[in-house]
């Protein structure tokens, strides 16, 4: 498995997690739970820092 692949799962993981953490919440749950709220800002942060190690040649073809 190349470094590419290794962070497209690392992002499907954390992207795991976000749907879990929301599973079965409405969004007026989801906007009265700070601490949900918290959380899934900290796994889109880490996703935003995945990306950016991505390869200049992957991002080029798929984003």
């Amino acid at each position: 498995m190349n470094q590419d692949e290794s962070y497209l799962l690392d992002i499907a993981k954390l992207c795991q997690t976000i749907l879990r953490l929301t599973d079965n919440m409405t969004e007026a749950e989801f906007q009265n739970d700070e601490r949900t709220q918290l959380a899934i800002l900290y796994e889109i942060t880490i996703i935003g820092e995945v990306v950016k190690r991505l390869s200049t040649e992957f991002r080029n073809v798929w984003c």
